[in-house]
């Protein structure tokens, strides 16, 4: 009998302690799935090189873009990533690679042009400078500087306006009186007498005011400031 009870109690240790060990090799394998890999620390991966025109004039201050190719999946976690280049033409991309990366095809966009750029792990790591150096030649020509497209727009106003004052003066020109203010003779101006309201040359008015009318020099000089004060002010 007390046999008897010993298998009991041996096989209900066993069928306890069973799920135990079972629930902790689920773990273990959880652990080596999800945790593991997070610990893998990724490394940084650093593209640098400078950019230039057809000419060999560097392109300054413009973006260096990340693009992928649809079938390319191992490009698209670094798609949109992107640099300025500097005064020198230098850009600089870094990123987080993995091993699998490795041999990923990447596509920099520099001003509407594509150029392919494969991550070549080892190269980086065999790299004194620390980075992969990879330069960019442009197709396109340098577009002109923004002072040279102002002088040149100011140029053309500056030759429109000096256009239209030759045409006016050469249509001044074909005039009889046009062509004697051109040689500095100015015609003279005419006032009304205020007191026979007649037409006269403005310096004669006085002498006519003294002459015709009889008024005395000094009355005629404040009658004539008169008319010329209001010819002033229109």
């Amino acid at each position: 009998m007390m046999k008897y009870d010993c298998k009991i109690q041996t096989s209900i240790e066993n069928n306890y302690f069973r799920p135990k060990s079972m629930r902790s090799l689920w773990v273990a394998v959880l652990l080596v799935f999800f945790v593991f890999p997070s610990l893998v620390e990724a490394e940084t991966y650093r593209i640098s090189g400078i950019v230039t025109y057809s000419d060999g004039s560097t392109v300054n201050y413009n973006d260096v873009e990340i693009i992928c190719q649809s079938q390319e999946y191992d490009c698209h976690p670094f798609r949109g990533t992107e640099s300025n280049t500097d005064m020198y033409g230098r850009f600089t991309l870094e990123l987080d690679v993995e091993e699998y990366h490795d041999g990923a095809e990447l596509i920099l966009n520099v001003r509407n042009e594509n150029f392919s750029h494969i991550i070549d792990i080892s190269e980086m790591q065999n790299s004194s400078q620390n980075f992969v150096d990879n330069d960019i030649q442009l197709l396109q020509n340098r577009p002109p500087a923004p002072i040279f497209s102002g002088f040149t727009c100011g140029l053309i106003i500056f030759s429109l306006a000096f256009g239209m004052v030759l045409v006016r003066t050469a249509t001044r020109l074909m005039t009889p009186v046009g062509r004697a203010e051109f040689v500095g003779y100015r015609a003279p101006r005419i006032v009304e007498c205020p007191e026979c309201h007649g037409r006269i040359e403005q310096h004669r008015l006085i002498s006519h005011l003294i002459v015709e009318h009889e008024i005395e020099p000094l009355e005629a000089g404040e009658i004539a400031g008169i008319v010329f004060s209001k010819i002033e002010m229109k």
